[in-house]
């Protein structure tokens, strides 16, 4: 099924706010950005200016590409290629898991609302019930704390910044 131009924002805006929290920023033209925020953004930016054909699929894969990804830094790790390859093995499942279980409660929220929108029938109170348990459930699930990593490598020369 392809996503609705209302799911795909949806998703977007979901994972923005997830990358939002990211404790690293980036200075864009004089503005502090948190890295994974615009990483995300700039990805799902890239993929529609090399395939303007792309569809919102590969768009929202685009952009949750790195989803937290401060939460499991390399640096955590053995080095060497062994241990890069665990890492990025790691981190393939813990992105596909933690972006599944961001955008399962976007399309029943999305979908209900467009309904509406759409001139369609409002939904019945069970349709309201099932999205309000998922909503539920997602923010239940969310892990309850951040903890603020380091600031990456190349902090001291001021093109990145850890968030206080």
């Amino acid at each position: 099924m392809t996503p609705t131009p209302e799911v795909e924002r949806a998703a977007a805006e979901a994972i923005d706010a997830a990358n939002a929290e990211d404790p690293t920023s980036l200075l864009v033209d004089g503005v502090e950005v948190p890295t994974q925020l615009l990483l995300g953004r700039l990805a799902s930016e890239w993929v529609g200016r090399l395939d303007p054909g792309a569809s919102a699929s590969q768009r929202i894969a685009a952009r949750g590409h790195h989803l937290r990804r401060w939460e499991s830094p390399r640096s955590d790790y053995p080095a060497g290629r062994a241990g890069y390859l665990r890492w990025r093995r790691d981190q393939k499942a813990r992105h596909a898991a933690d972006l599944a279980g961001l955008l399962t409660g976007v399309a029943p929220v999305a979908g209900a609302a467009a309904g509406v929108i759409l001139g369609g029938p409002p939904p019945r109170p069970l349709v309201w019930l099932g999205v309000a348990l998922v909503a539920s459930g997602l923010a239940l699930g969310l892990p309850a704390s951040r903890h603020p990593r380091p600031a990456p490598q190349g902090a001291e020369n001021g093109q990145t910044r850890s968030k206080a």
